[in-house]
């Protein structure tokens, strides 16, 4: 004979406390979930604008760097100023580093009438360009194009791009870092946004959220000092600001 077994289902109330502790653990594991995915978004727009803010501020670095670069000496024009009433600091230059076409230089022997390049040490080697020239004492000698001798001598010359102007007499740059009221929501009322410019355009917006910009320039050691905070984490209830302090003694000054 066969000996039938019964088996016994669960019960509805045994099935509902598992379903209920199956949504407790569910709901833990997507809270955890969500505060890991929460953190991670935290840090990582923390990150990008560290590294915004890093480039920023080696733009300037660099920008500092090559103040006078290609100025001529005799010409007693200021390759720094600090307008302190609309926070405009300018740096000229005969060289915009976000510009390629403008990095370089050339050693040009003009002693026979003739554009003998020596040297073509330039980012891009271009035609007909605009060029700076000067004696290798970096006194000024003319505004002329590349492939013509302005006179009868061993020269330096520095390339250009379109849309440079005018210093004393010779082509140049003039990079601004402007301070203006900002714009951005995340920012407190009072803060600046750094602008970046050259010449009379518009330029972009490098850094937001900044307070407290200080600037001097010491034209005996020539030198600049540069202090400003700036607002690292855009947190309404705990803000936190970097103080930000920059020495340069530009090389070509």
């Amino acid at each position: 004979m066969f000996r039938i077994i019964k088996s016994k289902g669960f019960t509805i109330v045994e099935l509902l406390v598992v379903l209920a502790i199956i949504s407790i653990i569910s709901l833990a594991i997507l809270s955890l979930f969500q505060f890991i995915l929460k953190s991670f978004d935290k840090e990582y727009k923390k990150l990008v604008s560290q590294l915004e803010f890093n480039s920023a501020l080696e733009l300037l670095r660099v920008d500092l760097n090559h103040a006078g670069y290609g100025i001529a000496k005799d010409l007693d024009i200021n390759v720094l100023d600090w307008d302190s009433l609309n926070k405009i600091l300018i740096i000229r230059s005969s060289i915009n580093i976000t510009n390629r076409k403008t990095r370089g230089w050339l050693f040009i022997d003009c002693r026979n009438n003739i554009f003998n390049v020596k040297i073509d040490d330039r980012e891009e080697k271009l035609s007909n360009q605009d060029l700076v020239f000067t004696d290798i004492n970096r006194n000024f000698i003319a505004n002329g194009k590349y492939g013509n001798c302005p006179d009868s001598f061993i020269m330096i010359a520095f390339p250009l791009d379109t849309n440079y102007t005018l210093c004393n007499g010779q082509y140049c740059y003039e990079i601004k870092y402007r301070f203006i009221e900002s714009k951005d929501n995340t920012c407190e009322p009072g803060n600046y946004s750094l602008v970046r410019s050259v010449n009379d355009g518009n330029g972009e917006i490098i850094i937001n959220c900044v307070r407290n910009p200080q600037i001097d320039i010491d034209y005996t050691n020539k030198k600049i000092y540069i202090s400003m905070d700036v607002l690292e984490i855009k947190d309404k209830n705990n803000p936190i600001w970097q103080n930000v302090k920059l020495t340069v003694k530009p090389m070509n000054w």
